[in-house]
């Protein structure tokens, strides 16, 4: 009953294309049920296609070739379910005798256990795993310190500057504020001081030069805040201006960059001062304001 069982818990249908009877006995010996086929052998590169249509036709499991070459044979096993063939040498021709024929059926089940059971080894690709973009600065605030050009009384003076601006790396809007120290107005008929404190609301977009380096042309409209106060004077003046500007910015780790920036301001109003019939100032109607800047990406 135990050979029994072992028998039958293999048995296929196989579609024998050989006229073998040693060979054929082997197999049905085994288990097997056999259905002879009377074919032609076909090219190596048509076995394939041949297997899988006899097996398809009279609904076997597997197809079975013994081709007899003068000294040595060839034995083919497709199987139907996994659409996978196997092809062997064998050391022999037939006819098989009786021991030849059992070690060929034996071959024949393990071929198909082979093609069954065993799996080509894969090795899947390797997986790239890209880190995470970093997420984009909302807001970044700078503090810089620079040079005042053609600030009202002076042809050059020191000058700091504080920006606040939305999307820094973007296409945002920045506010800044530039302020410089008061320059000494002398003249024969006034004695006092100059300052001008400018605001400025920019458009900007931050262009990529390479990873971590930006530049940042800008746009906007500002107000310069004049005030003349001496022995004889005292006035303070609103300008509106048009402004552009240019700025280079580099990341820094912990969330800082450092950079340059140039501002440009195009005065709309004509600012001239007088004492009597005496002109004290002309505030020039272009000025540029250039620093160097450190600030903080939130």
């Amino acid at each position: 009953m135990l050979l029994a069982a072992a028998a039958t818990a293999h048995a296929d249908t196989i579609a024998l294309v050989s006229g073998d009877p040693a060979f054929q006995t082997a197999l049905q010996d085994a288990g097997d049920q056999v259905i002879v086929m009377d074919e032609a052998a076909p090219p190596v590169s048509e076995l394939a296609a041949s297997s899988r249509a006899i097996a398809n036709r009279v609904q076997a499991d597997a197809t079975v070739w013994l081709i007899a070459g003068r000294e040595t044979s060839t034995l083919v096993t497709y199987d139907r379910n996994r659409d996978r063939m196997i092809v062997r040498d064998l050391p022999y021709t037939a006819p098989l005798d009786a021991a030849r024929a059992v070690e060929t059926a034996r071959m024949v089940r393990t071929m198909l256990g082979s093609i069954r059971f065993v799996e080509p080894v894969t090795t899947p690709p390797p997986i790239t795993v890209l880190p995470p973009p970093p997420p984009e600065a909302r807001f970044a605030l700078s503090i810089g310190g620079g040079v005042w050009l053609a600030a009202p009384a002076a042809t050059a003076t020191p000058s700091a500057a504080i920006t606040a601006a939305w999307r820094p790396h973007a296409l945002g809007v920045a506010v800044t504020t530039a302020l410089a120290p008061s320059a000494d107005l002398m003249k024969p008929s006034f004695t006092g001081e100059v300052r001008d404190t400018a605001i400025a609301i920019e458009v900007r977009n931050a262009l990529v030069l390479q990873p971590g380096l930006y530049l940042a042309p800008a746009a906007g409209f500002g107000l310069h805040v004049l005030h003349v106060a001496g022995d004889t004077l005292d006035s303070r003046r609103y300008d509106p201006t048009l402004r552009v500007g240019l700025s280079a910015l580099y990341e820094l780790p912990k969330s800082l960059e450092t950079g340059l920036s140039v501002s440009a301001d195009c005065l709309l109003r004509r600012q001239l001062y007088e004492a009597g019939n005496a002109e004290i100032l002309a505030v020039p109607r272009v000025q540029i304001v250039t620093s160097l800047i450190v600030g903080i990406r939130l």
